[in-house]
């Protein structure tokens, strides 16, 4: 270590090398975070000083820093403990600086730590601990075993016989064994290697008619491959008592392990009172502890596992392009044949609405209303919300639509959060008296114009993000999920005139409180008309305005202002009128072009509507390979995509999609190319040699996707 090294701090030093950094640009991260700036000031506005690091790898850094900030402190309070146990030496002090994980800070402080009498601390009252030091040295024997526990019996201390002494040594010695620190790492180390957790079902799960548990019963899986949602479930099954679950391990290399470690004698009648020591030790108190360890070390994996899954889902829903300024007739369809509808303007704000029914006895009457409200209102998109009856909802809207010879983009979005957000108190009270479908029906006509202006309103543990959402740590969970709206608002700011509480919540340098109050400031004193008037509301300090301003703008006035820093360049939804009718899959043919648009991402392809009752499938496979690993960061919701036909069943109603098409032109002969060098006033001919190099990849053509593709790429 230079001189220069010595004076900086050995976690930033650390640190720099986990995340291939320097330094000093860690510590001007750190005394920027100490220094009350929020990351994404500091990613964007201090570049300079952090090497452009992005907002999500300042996160990591700071969660990083606070792990080996935690494991600095058990160690402290490690040495602690022992030196007021009187276990103060050199050894002790560099085994619990050499430590890496808090498990070995538990390992070595339980072989120090006072416990509860136990038989090894009973007997070691009784005075046997020379008989059991003298057994663990595995010195040669003057005499048997049996007789050298004779001098040892004292009927007073209920050591009557050899048997009654030796059964004292034995627990003093195992528990010498389950306590050694060296120990416990190598049956930690081949435990985990070896692992196995097998799942029994209970007479509970076999009296059930149907369960969604019986799929685990007797199964094996490793711990590494059962991690994240699936031992979500079967922890929840074995919480319900439907499932039974124990670890099964390759127990006999373990004994062979500690016995060719611990055991260093040939005499038989030792060697059998040490190999049973330490098959005592290894099933009574060390595997117990090492399946403990595992349950848990399970638990919070398979927590961090779903809550990327989780995040990643989030990341999908807000990437949904957003519709902007534009009149909005929402439809959320409430049974086979009827429907709430309502205007949303331009602003977002409820103008009508209008119950619909599309049975035989209603039709003309819903068909005038609907046509009516479209000519009074002019809407430029009809949004449907998804659910079990938005099939036949919408194939009676476009039978409508082509009677009448309307040309609107229809539109489904998925909102399964709407029920729950629009029975808050806080949108009753916005829509107070109206019906519950009415407003499920404002809230997905407000989405398509901005989702996230409206996801923020929801609780994160409201968002339906994927199954056992709520059986992990909620404040883990909620934590992460705020991290993905942080990042996400403040990379496109806020209008400081028109954005809602819930979004300038997000916001660099704000909170909830002040989020409030610049709301409740608007209500009463009007629109702002330049961002210093900011300074004007109650909380805000200089330090707020400084960690704000960047990330605020102000549209709509009069006023000379200055250039946002930070401006909304998100792309908005491409409006189109599909071409096909309900009935047009009978006319579709395999190897046939189709545009569509992309209406729901899950982690096996994209679903598109094609203007069809049914959105059509792109599996993963059909997606190119530059793209599929990551095609859901690719991609967004609402995105216009050119597809090819690649399979139909007419039966079933089911369209494959896929995005990657054969070469339009054959590839021309490979020829072997010639090198035209000059030497010595002669031109020699003379061929290349491409052992050294690499072979290049063939270019794949897209077909029609080529320049769309381009555009992605260069987006990337």
């Amino acid at each position: 270590m230079s001189e220069a090294q010595k004076d900086i701090n050995p976690i930033y030093l650390t640190l720099g090398k986990e995340f291939k950094t320097t330094t000093q640009t860690i510590t001007n991260l750190i005394d920027l975070i100490k220094s009350g700036n929020s990351v994404p000031y500091i990613a964007h506005f201090q570049k300079e000083k952090i090497e452009s690091l992005s907002e999500l790898k300042i996160y990591k850094i700071i969660k990083r820093l606070k792990e080996i900030q935690s494991l600095e402190s058990k160690k402290n309070k490690t040495l602690t403990v022992l030196k007021s146990l009187g276990h103060e030496s050199e050894n002790i002090s560099k085994q619990v600086s050499m430590a890496k994980t808090k498990n070995d800070l538990n390992d070595l402080l339980q072989s120090f730590q006072l416990k509860k009498p136990g038989k090894a601390t009973i007997a070691l009252q009784k005075g046997l601990a020379p008989l059991a030091d003298l057994i663990w040295k595995q010195e040669p024997l003057t005499k048997p075993l049996e007789t050298m526990a004779s001098d040892y019996i004292n009927v007073e201390n209920d050591l009557s016989t050899p048997d009654k002494v030796l059964e004292g040594v034995r627990a003093i010695l195992i528990n010498r064994i389950s306590e050694d620190t060296q120990v416990r790492h190598e049956c930690r180390k081949l435990f985990y290697h070896s692992a196995k957790l097998a799942i029994k079902g209970t007479q509970r799960i076999e009296t059930s008619n149907k369960n969604i548990y019986k799929k685990y019963v007797n199964t094996q899986e490793n711990l590494n491959s059962i991690v994240g949602q699936k031992y979500l479930a079967i922890q929840k099954g074995e919480r319900q008592k439907f499932l039974i679950t124990t670890f099964e391990a390759d127990d006999h290399s373990i004994l062979e392990m500690l016995q060719n470690k611990l055991i260093n004698t040939d005499e038989p009648n030792l060697r059998f009172q040490l190999e049973s020591i330490i098959t005592d030790a290894y099933y009574h108190f060390l595997r117990i502890d090492l399946q403990n360890e595992a349950k848990q070390r399970l638990w919070e994996q398979s927590q961090d596992k779903a809550i990327q899954v989780f995040t990643s889902n989030l990341q999908i829903q807000i990437k949904q392009l957003p519709l902007g300024n534009k009149i909005v007739l929402a439809i959320w369809p409430t049974s086979p044949q009827s429907c709430c509808s309502v205007i949303i303007d331009q602003n977002g704000k409820f103008i009508n609405e209008n119950n619909l029914n599309f049975n035989n006895e209603n039709q003309n009457d819903s068909e005038s209303t609907i046509i009516k409200f479209i000519d009074e209102h002019h809407p430029e998109a009809i949004v449907f919300g998804s659910n079990d009856y938005t099939k036949n909802t919408k194939a009676a809207l476009q039978n409508v639509l082509s009677k009448h010879n309307k040309a609107i983009c229809l539109l489904t979005i998925m909102a399964p959060e709407a029920k729950i957000y629009t029975n808050s108190e806080a949108f009753q009270n916005e829509f107070m008296g109206l019906d519950e479908n009415v407003r499920i029906a404002i809230y997905i006509g407000r989405k398509l114009q901005d989702p996230l202006a409206e996801i923020v309103k929801v609780e994160p543990t409201n968002l339906q993000l994927g199954p056992y959402q709520h059986d992990i740590d909620q404040q883990r969970l909620i934590s992460r999920l705020k991290i993905v709206l942080e990042i996400a608002i403040n990379r496109i700011g806020a209008d400081l005139n028109t954005a809602s509480k819930d979004f300038l919540k997000y916001i660099s340098g704000l909170n909830e409180d002040i989020a409030k109050a610049i709301v409740d400031y608007r209500m009463h004193n009007g629109n702002f008309n330049n961002i210093d008037d900011l300074k004007k509301v109650e909380g805000i300090t200089d330090k707020i305005f400084e960690q704000a301003q960047g990330f605020l703008r102000i549209i709509n006035t009069n006023s000379d202002l200055q250039e946002p820093k930070i401006k909304d360049n998100r792309r908005f939804l491409e409006l189109f009128i599909p071409k096909n009718t309900s009935n047009q899959i009978l006319d579709l043919k395999a190897g046939s072009f189709i545009k569509g648009r992309i209406t729901n991402m899950t982690s096996f392809g994209l679903f598109v509507d094609m203007g069809l009752n049914h959105d059509a499938l792109i599996h993963r496979s059909q997606i190119p390979d530059k793209f599929s690993k990551n095609f859901t960061k690719v991609f967004k919701l609402g995105q216009m995509i050119n597809a090819k036909v690649s399979e139909i069943n007419k039966e079933k109603g089911q369209i494959q999609l896929s995005l990657i098409y054969e070469q339009r032109y054959p590839s021309k002969p490979n020829y072997q190319r010639t090198l035209t060098t000059k030497r010595k006033n002669k031109f020699i001919t003379q061929k290349q040699n491409h052992k050294n190099s690499k072979p290049k990849k063939p270019k794949q053509s897209f077909g029609t996707l080529g320049d769309q593709f381009k555009n992605l790429i260069l987006e990337k």
